[in-house]
């Protein structure tokens, strides 16, 4: 007998189905991989956002006479008086004795603007109570996938300078 020697077309086939199911597995092993970087990508985008928003909105709720103006759901303008020890040294602004300033957070067009400059986007749903007599504000506020509860109180606090015992 004649030993043969080489591939047949059956095992061939088989070959080919086999490697055809290990590319099918890795190709969908991948693609879940890479939709779930992207869901977090945009999950991480709305905790930055929402973090961006929270940042500005305490500078301006501890500042020295800070009071709210007026709330409702979905805006809510703050107020304070600018003097020296509430002046900050980037915003470019001289004011010569006291000056009322206000503050104003409005979404619109799922867009949340501060004093009509964009802090956030994708501000799907937001709700403002405010508690004058309390000075509190309760934010709840939904951007993509990421909703987030916070009650922030209105008072001011003195940070004393280590260095020189001053208060800032």
């Amino acid at each position: 007998m004649k030993k043969e020697q080489g591939i047949t077309l059956i095992s061939l086939i088989v070959y080919v189905i086999l490697l055809t199911f290990i590319v099918a597995a890795i190709s969908s092993i991948t693609s879940s991989f890479y939709a779930n970087i992207n869901n977090f990508d945009n999950e991480s985008e709305s905790a930055v956002a929402y973090s961006k928003f929270n940042m500005y909105f305490l500078n301006d709720i501890k500042r020295k006479d800070a009071k709210i103006e007026e709330a409702h759901n979905d805006y809510i303008i703050l107020s304070y008086i600018k003097n020296d020890e509430n002046s900050e040294p980037d915003e470019g602004i001289s004011v010569s004795g006291d000056e009322t300033i206000n503050v104003e957070y409005l979404v619109q067009n799922n867009i949340l603007y501060r004093n009509k400059v964009k802090i956030c986007e994708d501000v799907e749903s937001i709700l403002i109570e405010a508690d004058e007599q309390n000075n509190t504000v309760k934010i709840k506020m939904k951007i993509g996938d990421y909703e987030k509860t916070t009650t922030y109180v209105l008072e001011h606090i003195d940070i004393e300078d280590t260095e020189s015992g001053d208060i800032i």
